[in-house]
């Protein structure tokens, strides 16, 4: 009886164990739904059939773009002077997301003083399922763009750019969003 103790006594240490070094690893699906709720987050979901483009003269490449784009995720954070150390948290959380998951980069622009976006896609590279915007403005916070779609062009999708304020979003106030950066 004492040895199947010493056997089950070891049995739960091990398990435990093996339980503490296995690191829980976060996608960026899941990291939007843990902190859809959460204090100094807003989160959009906009379906694109919301969104109404009338009145938009799109080049034949703007236009493709725009339909092959199903659904906008927004997720943003906003820097406060009492969250400096959660923003570094959450900071830190997206980056080690970012660096893990199967993302290919297109793009990393500006510096860390002011701030920095990073662009980074799933698909390969003319047809692409997953494009991720990170935006980081040092004094305001984050925010963190997923356009889902289908067989999106990068470069198609990335001409749209210039074309967010003429986009009729209905209720979703992204114009704020867009005035973060």
């Amino acid at each position: 009886m004492k040895f199947s103790s010493i056997k089950y006594l070891f049995l739960v240490i091990s398990i435990f164990s093996l339980g503490l070094s296995c690191k829980f690893d976060q996608t960026l699906q899941e990291y939007f739904v843990l902190n859809q709720e959460a204090s100094n987050f807003v989160v959009y979901d906009i379906p694109m059939s919301l969104v109404s483009s009338n009145n938009i003269n799109f080049t034949g490449d703007q236009k493709e773009a725009f339909e092959s784009i199903e659904k906008l995720n927004i997720l943003g954070y906003r820097l406060e002077e009492n969250n400096l150390n959660q923003f570094e948290i959450e900071l830190q959380n997206i980056h080690e997301i970012l660096n893990k998951e199967p993302f290919e980069e297109l793009l990393r622009a500006g510096n860390n003083n002011d701030g920095k976006i990073i662009l980074k896609y799933l698909g390969n590279n003319d047809a692409i399922d997953e494009l991720i915007i990170f935006g980081r403005i040092n004094t305001k916070g984050f925010i963190i763009i997923r356009v889902l779609g289908e067989n999106m062009n990068p470069n198609k999708v990335l001409t749209l750019g210039n074309l967010i304020n003429q986009l009729d979003f209905g209720q979703v106030p992204v114009n704020e969003v867009m005035e973060f950066f």
